[in-house]
């Protein structure tokens, strides 16, 4: 529906999202934002999305940025995600929705070209 599509939610081409929106704002419709609103004195979320994998690597990868979130009024998450770009936008549609002002990803097996679909 087009509800969905100006959520970001559902089955829908990114391109066909872009010009239901575009559409709904030469239209003059208010667009919700998707993401909920906190007070100023709330940390700021960020999600860390990756594949993990088991190994002393992951261990002091995710340690690494929690220490530097700590350090910061940063609060970090970490989001694991099957292989696949619509796991990752799923997550990242979640976590939008969710209140994160932002996003890592750091998924290796992703070419750039899927880090820009993704995007």
């Amino acid at each position: 529906t087009i509800s969905r599509a100006i959520r970001g939610e559902g089955r829908i081409s990114e391109a066909n999202r872009k010009r239901i929106v575009e559409a709904a704002k030469s239209l003059g419709y208010k667009l919700p934002n998707s993401a909920r609103s906190f007070p100023d004195s709330f940390p700021t979320y960020i999600a860390l999305i990756t594949n993990f994998r088991t190994g002393e690597f992951y261990s002091s990868f995710y340690h690494g940025f929690q220490e530097a979130a700590l350090s910061t009024d940063i609060s970090l998450s970490m989001f694991s995600v099957a292989e696949g770009k619509i796991s990752v936008k799923k997550v990242i549609n979640d976590c939008k929705a969710m209140g994160y002002k932002g996003a890592i990803l750091f998924i290796p097996n992703l070419k750039r070209s899927d880090y820009l679909e993704i995007l």
